[in-house]
């Protein structure tokens, strides 16, 4: 049997704030003083508010996440990031980051912010064309989510179910009882193959007690209709960077690096990890010649030069033996 210590920092427990699901969206949106881009139009668009600090660190990581999502659905979607920062700090942040965050931001009080994040960043919810709020969580998350409300397949009581027992989960793993975390999240996985979280608790679980068949089994189960791109294609970075070698499964990986290149086959990020499938799969050259593409696509990301230079190091090695 593996050892627990380590495990829990795969997870990300969800703030849960007083904003329910089914909720008229709270007053203090159309109070925002608006700082980038225009205010959303409450009942008329599918809105996502995040709430942040730009003290946080999570939160920084959540703006190329939300700037992809803005940029994938267009105007499909609206997002908004709200936070109760000093103005000018958050003016001089927006500034300094203009040309990362691609989506509106707003300014709101310090008591509107506690209020609704219950002082945890960063939390988010959706709100749907009807002007409801349909669903709330950690930022990260939301693609678990959002293809089904852009299809008009919003379920109210579905996602208030899905919350509570997320809340369970949540519960489960601030125990630490690594049994009771596995069942909660297999009962999520029931009747939502592709919750990431719950994903993450069957993978350590299975690590812990030194059983890779299990990871396997679940990505295997899981439908791609349930998938975007930017899901598959975490989904296949989660199967091939483990440090254990026996829990990477490259073939389900490529599957869904596949997938998610159809999705948008000029994401940078995308070609990265289908070239990373390639490698793990033993074809270093078509490696490098994919790898290629993510530098000459992203010509300053160093980390896609460094993968480049590693497939043909590897390459030079093999070559000469």
């Amino acid at each position: 049997m593996g050892t627990f210590s380590g495990l829990i920092s795969l997870f990300c427990i969800v703030s849960f704030s007083m904003i329910n699901i089914g909720d008229k969206p709270p007053a203090f949106i159309n109070e925002t003083q608006w700082l980038r881009g225009k205010a959303p139009g409450l009942g008329n668009e599918i809105i996502i508010i995040e709430l942040w600090s730009s003290s946080c660190s999570a939160c920084k990581e959540e703006i190329r996440h939300l700037t992809y999502l803005q940029k994938f659905y267009g105007d499909r979607i609206h997002i908004v990031g709200l936070s109760s920062d000093p103005i000018n700090i958050l003016k001089k942040f927006i500034d300094e980051h203009n040309n990362e965050i691609g989506y509106t931001v707003g300014h709101v009080s310090k008591e509107v912010m506690s209020r609704y994040s219950e002082g945890v960043v960063p939390s988010s919810f959706i709100i749907d064309k009807e002007g409801d709020v349909v669903w709330k969580g950690h930022p990260a998350r939301i693609e678990e989510v959002l293809n089904k409300i852009l299809a008009g397949e919003t379920d109210i009581e579905f996602f208030k179910k899905l919350e509570t027992m997320e809340k369970a989960l949540d519960e489960k793993i601030k125990s630490n009882d690594m049994t009771s975390m596995a069942k909660a999240a297999r009962a999520i996985l029931d009747i939502d193959p592709s919750n990431v979280q719950s994903l993450k608790v069957v993978i350590s679980y299975a690590k812990y007690n030194r059983v890779p068949k299990l990871i396997r089994e679940i990505f295997d189960s899981i439908p791609m209709t349930d998938l975007n791109g930017f899901k598959a294609n975490l989904f296949a970075i989660m199967l091939l960077f483990d440090s254990d070698l026996g829990y990477r499964y490259p073939e389900a990986a490529m599957k869904y690096a596949t997938y998610a290149l159809k999705q948008w086959p000029e994401n940078g990020d995308y070609i990265n990890t289908y070239a990373r499938s390639l490698y793990c799969l033993g074809d270093v050259e078509k490696a490098i010649e994919w790898q290629k593409k993510a530098v000459k696509l992203v010509p300053d990301n160093s980390y896609y030069q460094d993968n480049l230079d590693y497939y043909l190091s590897i390459k030079i090695l093999r070559d000469n033996n």
